[in-house]
């Protein structure tokens, strides 16, 4: 068996401190929710609006009255020569259904969706890049209760669970992802579920909560996850 080594309580939090100022450092020089208020309501939603930051990841929600290719392809179209944005991609996860199949009545109806996944961060590391990830959404798909009810009810001991189960899942993940193609990781929802609601408290008993979460198609991957605790 594969032991990770958990940093301390202490090196969490400054791990995540850092993360969250350097998170800042690149919202600021991309000018990103200046941008963005142009066209909606900017929503910094995810770990970062949780103060649960793990990994280089900002998520965004834009609410927009309304679903508009126009608007999404003139955001692309400005990220894309933006300093320290490399990269860019584009997703309609509205108009095409779970097949992936256009299909402007059976489509998902949920968001025009836009990723950068090599932002240059202030450590100029070009081998340990940041990702973002944007949703244009419209009001009645964005619950912000969610993410309000969980600050909430983070307390000191609850969040160094989370970020240290994060932190953990964080690592196996890219085994998975390599093994499923992409298809498959730890899910951030499924560790604040076993933690907030299961009164898990460690990799032992969160493996157990997964045991019971994980779909029949997916179980194989447990014998990745049980190998690395």
């Amino acid at each position: 068996m594969n032991q990770t080594i958990i940093p301390s309580e202490q090196q969490l939090i400054e791990f995540q401190q850092k993360l969250q100022k350097d998170s800042d450092w690149i919202l600021e020089q991309i000018d990103l929710l200046s941008l963005l208020s142009k066209y909606g309501e900017v929503k910094i939603v995810g770990a970062k609006a949780l103060g649960l930051m793990v990994a280089k990841d900002i998520d965004i929600s834009v609410v927009v009255p309304k679903i508009d290719l126009v608007i999404w392809q003139e955001i692309v179209s400005q990220l894309m020569v933006t300093k320290h944005v490399r990269k860019v991609t584009a997703v309609d996860e509205y108009n095409y259904d779970e097949n992936n199949v256009y299909d402007l009545e059976k489509g998902k109806k949920y968001s025009l969706y836009i990723e950068m996944d090599s932002v240059l961060g202030p450590d100029q590391d070009k081998n340990n890049l940041w990702e973002i990830q944007i949703h244009l959404i419209t009001k009645d798909k964005f619950d912000e209760r969610i993410t309000k009810n969980l600050i909430s009810k983070l307390n000191y001991t609850n969040r160094l669970t989370i970020l240290r189960l994060k932190w953990w899942a964080n690592k196996i993940n890219r085994n998975l992802l390599f093994e499923s193609n992409g298809h498959f990781k730890i899910q951030s929802i499924w560790i604040y579920e076993a933690v907030m609601h299961q009164n898990t408290t460690n990799i032992r008993t969160f493996i157990q909560f997964l045991q019971n979460k994980i779909s029949n198609e997916d179980r194989h991957f447990l014998s990745i996850i049980q190998t690395t605790d």
